[in-house]
């Protein structure tokens, strides 16, 4: 009998995949040992060949990664939607600037400012700017500039409140990759309704009880989340570095679904288990590539270059995958890989003249 180091399944050997996860057998070895902490057979032993590329001591103290680089899920690519988004009014509808409604349009503008000036420092906007104006066009009871001055409030607060909106759609949209039905999705069509409709102030009231409900929600599902978005950085990685994923995503869509079905636990296991599938087929390129970077930072250092920048997100790289934080790693590396140098084309041999 084999047993999956996924999901614990036990089947009859020999089989090309676990029946019930997918994870592909012949990484069975390493996401075991890995799993286990230790090293398999193929293991390429990532520290030290990365650190003897980029220089250092590959049996020296760990050095501390940078701040919880891997601790907010939106430093990673979103992860791709499980369920699309609800119906809603296009992107391209703008809010609309309310009617003033009846009274003295003086007294009306006036208040409607103040308002929205409340509602501006409430949403820590400098808008230092319009208090003077305002108490300019009071001494000269200029009511075409009160109207001058809500109009272009309103655009600003409409601005900064469609960007937290459409802040909210992207954090719901990561959750729906590891959630059932219990997204907020009628509270966030309400809140892109008050904003079109001009309703700033139910618009800042709705945009606070949303943002409480999700992050209840990636409280709760933080550890999945987190998982589900480094496993989509990884899949990504290898196939960028020309290698083919699919061996290790069925334990990435099997813990999907347990998540959507309110089994967190075995969501989180089955996603570990992914990322470290994920992590050994991207690993032996990823040395090369490493490789490869450093020579052309040495490379630029010799012709005057002073690619410390670069150099210093290898070393995290490295600083990360000590404490196998591999998306931290991942997005260390893609820093030093867009920061380094182009390679230079060797020159061309100059051959001798023809007799």
């Amino acid at each position: 009998m084999a047993s999956c180091p996924a999901c614990s399944t036990e089947f009859v050997e020999p089989a090309a995949a676990c029946p019930r996860c997918g994870l592909a057998s012949d990484l069975f070895p390493a996401v075991r040992s890995a799993a286990s902490g230790g090293r398999s057979d193929r293991d390429p032993q990532m520290i030290e060949e990365i650190l003897r590329a980029v220089g250092g001591d590959p049996t020296g103290p760990i050095v501390a990664p940078g701040p919880a680089t891997i601790a907010q899920p939106a430093r990673f690519p979103s992860a791709p939607a499980q369920r699309p988004p609800p119906a809603r009014r296009p992107a391209t509808e703008l809010p609309g600037l309310p009617a003033l409604g009846p009274g003295d349009p003086k007294v009306v503008l006036r208040r409607q400012i103040d308002e929205y000036l409340t509602l501006g420092r409430r949403l820590g906007i400098d808008l230092t700017s319009f208090p003077p104006r305002m108490h300019a066009a009071i001494r000269a009871e200029d009511v075409e500039e009160y109207a001058r001055i809500r109009s272009e409030l309103f655009v600003y607060l409409a601005a900064y409140l469609s960007e937290q909106v459409e802040l909210c759609r992207a954090r719901r949209s990561e959750l729906a990759a590891v959630l059932g039905d219990d997204l907020p999705d009628e509270e966030i069509e309400e809140l892109g309704s008050r904003l079109v409709e001009g309703d700033l102030p139910g618009t800042y009231r709705s945009l606070h009880a949303v943002e409480e409900l999700l992050s209840g929600l990636e409280v709760t599902y933080q550890t999945v989340q987190l998982l589900s978005l480094e496993a989509d950085l990884l899949a990504e990685t290898v196939r960028e570095l020309g290698s083919d994923p699919s061996r290790a995503l069925g334990p990435i869509a099997t813990a999907r679904e347990a998540a959507r079905s309110g089994d967190r636990s075995v969501a989180e296991r089955l996603l570990a288990r992914g990322v470290l599938a994920l992590w050994h087929l991207a690993a032996p390129r990823l040395v090369v590539q490493v490789g490869e970077i450093s020579g052309r930072l040495d490379a630029a250092q010799r012709a005057g270059a002073d690619p410390a920048f670069a150099r210093a997100q290898l070393h995290e790289m490295v600083a990360e995958l000590r404490v196998r934080n591999f998306g931290a790693a991942i997005l260390a590396y893609r820093r030093a890989r867009d920061a380094a140098p182009a390679a230079v084309p060797a020159a061309p041999t100059e051959l001798p003249p023809a007799a």
